[in-house]
């Protein structure tokens, strides 16, 4: 019997930068999942249940925050894991956000895709060993 691979969900509006996320994590085994905005990824957490969350924090429709939230308020996605990808950098209140919305991690653009499988493998599968 397989096992499934962990579901991951990336909501990012800019299109390239999803598939390179998607290829990365992908190449390390996980399912994901690439919406291109908040009401894109709604439907698909609607759809599907996902091991974690990977969002942009500025998007048109509806931005991270605002996404965050609702994940938050659901009884179905609650719990699940979140990460931010920002462009904010020096503007981006990493902590009281982290606090308010319990986000795992915030990653600022330009970041690695290394360190946001590695991110994924430690919160999804408990260690920091990334897969080949």
């Amino acid at each position: 019997m397989q096992i499934a691979a962990p579901k991951i969900l990336v909501v990012e509006d800019a299109y390239v930068t999803g598939q390179i996320l998607r290829h990365g994590l992908e190449h390390e085994g996980f399912d994901v999942c690439v919406a291109l905005n908040g009401t894109e990824a709604l439907a698909a957490l609607d759809a599907h249940r996902f091991d974690l969350v990977i969002s942009d924090f500025q998007m048109p429709d509806i931005n991270g925050d605002e996404l965050c939230r609702r994940i938050r308020a659901s009884e179905r996605h609650g719990n699940v894991p979140i990460a931010f990808c920002t462009a904010k950098g020096y503007e981006f209140d990493t902590e009281a956000i982290s606090s308010e919305l319990d986000i795992s991690e915030v990653f600022f653009k330009p970041f690695s895709v290394r360190a946001v499988s590695a991110f994924a493998h430690r919160v999804i599968h408990g260690s920091c060993a990334m897969a080949s």
